[in-house]
């Protein structure tokens, strides 16, 4: 698989460089891993800056051309990407994971007020208005 670097764009508002490469030349499929090493590898930075937005294929051709965002640090990824590409970037088995622990706080419960005490507000609420008129 060959990598041609096709645009290079530095963002200093967001601390990161946006990045268009087309492969060429590939065999079988193409996967967002293996696509963000290969850029990783050809831009000399570490594979934990590298995640991949948005990789297109063309039918019938074996080429494909993909945009990533290289970050200067990883934390401000997390702070800027939306949460559905931070789990794509993710191995299956990494990615299973942080579904089950998102899922797990979600389903912690919430303290929440007694419904007998907003009840009882209520009509107190009402009596004090009839007692102004």
């Amino acid at each position: 698989m060959l990598t041609e670097l096709v645009q290079e764009q530095e963002n200093k508002f967001l601390s990161r460089k946006e990045v268009t490469v087309s492969f060429k030349d590939i065999k079988g499929t193409l996967k967002r891993d293996d696509a963000a090493n290969a850029v990783a590898q050809q831009l000399s930075v570490d594979k934990s800056k590298v995640f991949p937005i948005k990789i297109n294929f063309q039918a019938g051709a074996s080429s494909a051309k993909g945009v990533f965002y290289i970050y200067d640090n990883p934390e401000l990824a997390k702070k800027y990407l939306p949460k559905h590409l931070m789990l794509r970037s993710l191995s299956k088995e990494e990615r299973q994971k942080a579904v089950e622990a998102a899922k797990q706080s979600k389903a912690a419960p919430v303290a929440a007020p007694p419904k007998a005490e907003a009840k009882a507000e209520a009509p107190k609420a009402a009596a004090s208005k009839e007692e102004k008129k």
